[in-house]
């Protein structure tokens, strides 16, 4: 799906066909398929999830370095199952997978009420770690995407559930008590 997206900005509901079609607001132009419609207008998913979390799946494996982490996005997420979750052995999933569940909202520590914090530090404390969008097929549905648009999306590549060497800035980005300042 081609999404020129602004955070906040809305796709209406009600497309009556399956074809493509063409939907236009102030904020947003988007070419979607019906499919695409029905994964935005779904409840979001947090991609940065623990793998024990209800409705839990796979949408990544960790590769590059301790130092520099890259994600590489699977075509299709993957349920969690305890077969999966014993592949990342001898270390733990988290370190080598990367999963997404229904966003916990008042009930994580990072949801301020409106707002997913992690996604905003992540967006403003994160240097870019790619110029194109990854082929991430949770786009349509995710939490960061939907709040914080491209540029999350350009720095969650670089992101690490349980990552024991991080730098100081995702130190910061993933402290739940760190503050940023308005842009």
């Amino acid at each position: 799906m081609a999404l020129d997206h602004q955070p906040s900005a809305r796709i209406p509901t009600g497309v009556s066909h399956t074809g493509p079609t063409w939907i236009e607001e102030p904020s947003i132009i988007a070419r979607c398929y019906m499919d695409d419609v029905v994964a935005i207008n779904s409840p979001p998913l947090c991609p940065s999830a623990r793998p024990e979390m209800e409705g839990s799946v796979l949408f990544g494996v960790v590769g590059g370095t301790a130092e520099e982490p890259r994600l590489a996005y699977l075509t299709e997420p993957h349920p969690v199952t305890d077969e999966l979750l014993a592949l990342s052995g001898p270390v733990t999933p988290t370190e080598v997978f990367r999963f997404a569940a229904p966003c916990a909202e008042n009930a994580c520590q990072h949801f301020d009420g409106s707002t997913c914090r992690l996604a905003a530090r992540t967006a403003r404390l994160l240097p870019p770690v790619v110029e194109v969008l990854p082929p991430c097929r949770l786009r349509p549905t995710c939490r960061w995407w939907r709040q914080e648009g491209r540029a999350a999306c350009v720095r969650c590549p670089q992101i690490v559930t349980d990552n024991y060497h991080p730098s100081a800035d995702i130190e910061r980005a993933a402290d739940p008590e760190w503050v940023i300042n308005a842009p």
